[in-house]
């Protein structure tokens, strides 16, 4: 009796095409993906180029940030427009948040250096303004910013530390909490001006309890584009405000220079690096 015949093996089909994440690189036809990381640190660094280049009287201090929501809502346009033209998807829905508002300022914020150099030069010319009591901001700032150094201090690895500074959950040293308002709200940093929400009952869940499994209903688009104006002023922000390369002062003792008399923050004694700073 012949032995029975084997199987043949199976035929191994060629993989199935991955689909390519948006703004993973260039486009199949060679073009860049315009919403792509690159893309849009690119197009944030030319109009601030352009701009520092017709008004280069005017210290950047003064303009920055306002000519980063300039871009950063001819993007959120552009991205209206173009989810508008596709019958297919429903209109790009708006966030929830109004003034008053202030969950998501009982978190910590990650700042470049640029930023806590812009927040510093803000306040510091706040300091005539009788609402700002500057002994008691300078204060408040520098027990937050021990309370993050202990954390750090305290945390095994880096990212032990990242997690412990996500479950903070106290007020900004920059809220006022009765009237509910920021006090430096025209120099808050990116990841401030990025929050968002579709839901402003999920921001108050969060706020009491950081292990809230639906911490947030976020437009996609927001972290997309001031995602890419994080990266523009770490990668930029000091050179723009010739900050020193390679170092970096936390908030609270940058602000307190820049309030003492005669100690003006300057590029010689200023924080700047291409990565985050703690406030």
């Amino acid at each position: 009796m012949p032995p029975p015949s084997r199987p043949s093996p199976r035929r191994q089909e060629p993989p199935a095409a991955r689909r390519r994440r948006p703004g993973a690189g260039p486009s199949p036809g060679g073009r860049q993906d315009p919403w792509s990381l690159e893309a849009l640190v690119r197009s944030l660094r030319d109009r601030v180029r352009s701009y520092a280049a017709s008004h280069p009287d005017e210290p950047p201090s003064l303009w920055l940030y306002r000519e980063i929501d300039s871009w950063a809502a001819d993007r959120d346009d552009d991205w209206k427009r173009r989810r508008s033209s596709r019958a297919v998807l429903p209109l790009a829905p708006e966030p929830s948040c109004r003034p008053g508002c202030v969950h998501c300022c009982y978190q910590h914020v990650a700042v470049t250096p640029a930023e806590a150099r812009l927040l510093a030069d803000h306040l510091a010319r706040l300091r005539p303004n009788a609402e700002v009591e500057v002994e008691a901001l300078l204060a408040r700032l520098s027990r937050a910013a021990e309370d993050c150094r202990r954390l750090i201090a305290e945390a095994p690895d880096p990212r032990a530390s990242r997690l412990a500074l996500a479950r903070v959950r106290r007020p900004c040293p920059l809220l006022d909490e009765r009237l509910g308002r920021c006090l430096a709200y025209d120099a808050r940093p990116v990841n401030c001006r990025r929050e968002n929400s579709l839901d402003v009952e999920v921001c108050r869940r969060y706020r009491d309890d950081p292990d809230c499994p639906d911490s947030s209903l976020r437009l996609v688009r927001y972290d997309v584009i001031w995602g890419a104006a994080f990266a523009f002023l770490a990668r930029w922000g000091p050179a723009l405000l010739l900050l020193k390369p390679g170092a970096i002062e936390p908030l609270d003792v940058a602000l307190s220079r820049t309030m003492t008399p005669g100690s003006p923050i300057g590029a010689e004694d200023a924080g700047g690096a291409d990565h985050p700073a703690e406030p």
